[in-house]
């Protein structure tokens, strides 16, 4: 065969293929096939929350595995299962409650997730950020989010709660992809001050009066189930985290770019895999929460007080003011002098410049 038939045979067979190979073509993506708009879902949601009550929250707070108990201080509250509202699956993950509360914690009127929605249960990250976005359509201005994490820091044994100060998103993800929700925020959301150092401030207060330690850092988001391997929590303190959680990262992100208010607290349960070189276990996470919980539920029951209280006013504890200095939140106030009264200029027989300029020029 020459190398003209050769070519021909080849050209041929390229363009007669078996009948299994099937080539798919896509389509452009099109509006009908995006899904529907978060202020869309929100009228649903937010209707069938009506439904059932007319509280309108001031403050959200998102409660982490074994931290659910803070709800039992919520008065007249009702409680909306999270499988009752509109294509919300039911929470599965273990220490979640998956209830969404609206009641009044120390007198002040909030909404409450007991429990939360994660990508590791395959849920997408539009449905995980919802929860978030119905409190601030419900009136909450500020969003409180806690989790349980695992310690990148040796030197932070179990029990530990932090202060989240900033977050590394590291699940891969963003709610905000796709057709921006102009109704609700930008299409590029500045995220520089997505932790508010303002309700940062309020934490220490708060923890400064309730006489508990809390640190500050940096929480870094993955995606689960699986825990950190050992060069992973490596990578995590290379990168400049403090704790590591499954959660929280997408919450905040979409909190700030619909114009609310961020802060939050970590409560590290164990430390990072190879710190100690034990195995990790959500039991050992859950028993860690149930130890350290009340604490974490006194600073913020005093936290939601304050609230209401101008800053100044809350009677910080004695050590409030040193340690917000310490940890960077304050710049430490310089001693002013009160401004010199202004002295006349002295000239020859006791007459003064002002009162010689004065004569020159009535002259």
């Amino acid at each position: 065969m020459g190398t003209g038939q050769l070519l021909r045979a080849f050209l041929c067979a390229r363009r007669t293929r078996p009948a299994s190979v099937d080539v798919v073509y896509r389509r452009p993506v099109t509006v009908d096939d995006e899904p529907p708009t978060f202020s869309a879902r929100l009228d649903a949601l937010e209707a069938a929350v009506r439904a059932r009550t007319d509280l309108v929250p001031s403050v959200g707070l998102v409660l982490g595995s074994g931290l659910g108990d803070i709800a039992a201080a919520i008065t007249d509250a009702t409680a909306i299962p999270f499988a009752d509202l509109p294509s919300w699956p039911a929470a599965s993950a273990p220490g979640h409650a998956g209830k969404l509360l609206l009641g009044r914690l120390d007198g002040v009127p909030v909404a409450c997730l007991q429990g939360r929605l994660h990508l590791y249960e395959g849920n997408s990250e539009r449905l995980v950020v919802e929860p978030v976005l119905l409190m601030g359509r419900l009136g909450a201005r500020v969003i409180v989010l806690t989790n349980a994490a695992g310690g990148i820091r040796p030197e932070w044994p179990a029990g530990t709660l932090m202060a989240i100060a900033d977050h590394l998103n590291l699940t891969g993800r963003s709610p905000l992809m796709g057709r921006n929700d102009d109704a609700l925020g930008p299409r590029f959301p500045d995220l520089t001050n997505a932790w508010s150092p303002r309700l940062r401030q309020r934490l220490h207060q708060a923890a400064d009066q309730e006489g508990v330690h809390l640190e500050d850092g940096v929480y870094a988001g993955l995606i689960g189930p699986t825990y950190e391997t050992p060069a992973e929590v490596r990578m995590l303190r290379t990168l400049g985290a403090d704790a590591v959680g499954m959660s929280t990262v997408l919450e905040a992100i979409v909190a700030r770019w619909a114009g609310l208010e961020v802060c939050g607290v970590s409560l590290v349960t164990n430390p990072g895999a190879g710190i100690t070189g034990e195995p990790l276990t959500h039991e050992e996470v859950l028993a860690a929460a149930n130890e350290a919980g009340p604490r974490l539920a006194q600073v913020l029951r005093r936290f939601v007080a304050n609230l209401a209280v101008p800053f100044g006013d809350a009677r910080p504890g004695p050590h409030a003011l040193d340690e917000m200095v310490a940890a960077g939140l304050l710049v430490p106030p310089r001693s002013k002098a009160p401004p010199a009264k202004p002295h006349p200029i002295p000239a020859p027989n006791g007459q003064t410049i002002e009162k010689i300029l004065r004569d020159m020029r009535d002259e």
